[in-house]
């Protein structure tokens, strides 16, 4: 065989079979918000993406003219395609040759370099767990041990946040999943009446959401209070307000970004916006989201959850992804082999350069993708 007359025939043949193990490991990608064209661009594009505003409603006034749409504030996120990320892999001209002779071939190599960029996406969609504030389970400890309750607790959670009940996913780490599978309320089928999670080891779909198990669950390392700081809420502070000052007393504070705290008389959880850092003694600011629920009176106590592993519980829309082909019409116009896929299932863009070199050809996989916490309120991390 001659690998350059061939070379353009056995090109879809290797991307193709890079993509079970891409969909296989893409968890996250599969389940959150693409709906963007892939367009060729560069590493920096910006997509802007705008949020629906409040609605009001009221009494209807007949006039001689309608009612004006323009005093509407409609908000925006910005996702920026900030991660190009690649990768390589050689395949010997036997390996091209058997390729393109067997279908159901694959060398252990170009499944592996697939694996490494699907999880490089995968990690990255699940670090901006950071801006979610909605809390369920207890750090620390493993969830679904004894109960379902962490997952009821995060749907109503979620119902609190006035999040759509439908497209709703649950995406636990290894721990968390094998609870599940052994919890008798999910896993006996004279309790679901389903053989699934028994027989094929699925999770399938509970209290609404549907379940998922995902390797690259991450874990939040919690700020600390120095081990004798007592923190308070040293002002007055009304509804919706979102800087908050607190107060250290008998050691420094260390709150970081990500980390959940609760307000001592208020139910509702919220998240640290930004890193802050107050000496014993001193007062401080700190931003948090949500805006606050109940006003302060500026003494209540202020407690830090602690290291927790961040599964998830979401709807499609909490998160955007978003990925492009790059803008090589120069490279290819001078020679260059340059290939790219557009994976319906995961809305991935894989592009796969081609060099030959001595007795092999290498294959430089590359992706560029960007994604955002598109919807705080339509999140909640389920603590383990």
């Amino acid at each position: 065989m001659s690998i350059s007359n061939t070379l353009t025939s056995i090109i879809p043949k290797i991307l193709a079979r890079m993509l079970p193990t891409l969909r296989n490991q893409c968890v996250m990608p599969g389940l959150v918000y693409r709906g963007y064209a892939p367009e060729a661009t560069q590493k920096g594009g910006v997509i802007t993406i705008p949020l629906p505003a409040s609605q009001t409603v009221g009494d209807v006034t007949p006039e001689v003219y309608g009612p004006s749409t323009s005093n509407k504030s409609i908000s925006s996120v910005s996702l920026t395609l900030n991660k190009w990320r690649d990768t390589n892999f050689g395949l010997t001209d036997k390996e091209m040759t058997q390729i393109d002779a067997d279908a159901n071939f694959v060398p252990g190599q170009m499944g592996e370099a697939m694996a490494s960029l699907a999880d490089d996406v995968n990690e990255y969609v699940e670090s901006l767990y950071v801006g979610i504030y909605g809390y369920s389970g207890t750090a620390g400890t493993t969830p679904f041990q004894t109960n379902a309750r962490p997952l009821t607790g995060a749907r109503k959670a979620l119902n609190a946040q006035k999040c759509p009940n439908f497209d709703r996913y649950c995406v636990l780490d290894n721990d968390a999943a094998e609870e599940v599978l052994n919890l008798g309320s999910f896993a006996d089928a004279s309790q679901t009446g389903q053989n699934d999670v028994k027989i094929e080891g699925r999770m399938g779909r509970k209290y609404g959401f549907d379940m998922y198990e995902d390797n690259a669950i991450p874990t939040h390392t919690a700020g600390t209070d120095g081990g004798a700081a007592t923190i308070n809420s040293a002002t007055v502070e009304p509804v919706g307000e979102t800087t908050i000052k607190l107060k250290a007393v008998g050691g420094t504070l260390a709150l970081l970004e990500g980390d959940i705290i609760t307000i001592a008389g208020d139910t509702q959880t919220y998240v640290v916006d930004a890193d802050v850092t107050i000496t014993s003694g001193n007062t401080g600011d700190c931003v948090i989201s949500p805006g606050l629920k109940v006003a302060t009176t500026g003494d209540e106590a202020i407690t830090i959850k602690g290291d927790h592993v961040v599964n998830l519980a979401f709807n499609r829309m909490a998160f955007a992804l978003a990925s492009a082909p790059t803008m090589n019409r120069i490279l290819k116009q001078a020679g260059a082999k340059i290939y790219s896929i557009a994976d319906p299932i995961t809305g991935l863009v894989i592009e796969a350069e081609i060099i030959r070199q001595h007795k092999q050809v290498v294959f430089e996989l590359s992706i560029l993708y960007g994604a955002v916490l598109l919807q705080a309120a339509r999140a909640c991390r389920v603590a383990g």
